[in-house]
């Protein structure tokens, strides 16, 4: 379910993470692990798509297998982060 839920939140699905939120709920699954099981796989993705081949290092207690499921090349990554939009400054009169 966390797969699922990080793909509706790569969307921008919000209803697909509510789909999955219930899911977890109505079968019994504790929600506030599933949401710290969550938080931990966004860090490790968001490490992974910021250190490349470095983040075994940081990821030290995840397998290396499952390292290479998560990383540039993995079902979770979507390129790089957006770059800050320029805002615009118009002198004033």
């Amino acid at each position: 379910m966390l797969d699922q839920c990080v793909d509706a939140i790569a969307a921008s699905d919000g209803a697909g993470v509510f789909r999955v939120v219930d899911r977890v709920v109505s079968s019994g699954h504790d929600p506030r692990r599933f949401v710290e099981d969550l938080l931990a796989r966004l860090r490790d993705l968001l490490v992974i798509a910021l250190a490349g081949s470095e983040a075994g290092a940081a990821l030290g207690s995840m397998p290396v297998d499952e390292l290479r499921a998560h990383g540039p090349s993995g079902p979770h990554h979507a390129g790089p982060p957006p770059s800050p939009r320029r805002r615009h400054h118009r002198p004033g009169p």
